[in-house]
């Protein structure tokens, strides 16, 4: 695992036409436990590149957006 990207899915929630009521999640299917928030896409995926970190896996990242 230390050496592949990781596939990172990021998914829209709140109101994505309003910035300021915009937010993200994403999901990490080989990590099933592992995920995160936040209120852009490039701050979930920092937050989930984070976690994955805590997980001992790549910083290298694949990441899909679900919308």
């Amino acid at each position: 695992m230390k050496d592949a990207a990781v596939l990172v899915v990021v998914h829209p929630a709140g109101r994505l036409d309003d910035v300021g009521a915009a937010s993200y999640w994403t999901e990490v299917p080989s990590l099933p436990a592992c995920h995160s928030q936040g209120a852009s896409v490039e701050e979930v995926v920092e937050r989930t590149r984070e976690a994955i970190a805590q997980w001992g896996g790549p910083r290298e990242l694949r990441v899909e957006l679900a919308f």
